[in-house]
């Protein structure tokens, strides 16, 4: 097995609401909500009230989660498209030693 199915092993063993929550909501969806934020402060040379930034960070965090839940989804697919059903690389790794 590669390295990238053994990786994608270990990231999928925490699970999907982990892998949404680490890297849609607070990996993508928090930088992105800041830099929109401050890049439209800069941009209309103003800074919004205090509820703007709190709607662009729900609202990355939410598009966040929403495109790694997308992105999980097909890196399943792939993985059981070439792992045989019903075994991990883990397992399979056991069970050759």
């Amino acid at each position: 097995m590669t390295s990238d199915h053994a990786g994608w092993e270990r990231t999928r063993a925490k699970g999907v609401w982990f892998y949404v929550l680490v890297f849609g909501a607070l990996g993508w969806g928090l930088p992105f909500g800041v830099m929109t934020y401050v890049m439209s402060g800069i941009y209309e040379k103003q800074w919004a009230d205090f509820r703007t930034p709190l709607i662009y960070l729900i609202v990355f965090s939410i598009a966040g989660a929403i495109q790694s839940y997308i992105v999980w989804r097909h890196r399943e697919k792939q993985y059981h498209q070439q792992c045989a059903p019903g075994f991990s690389v883990i397992q399979k790794e056991k069970n050759s030693r």
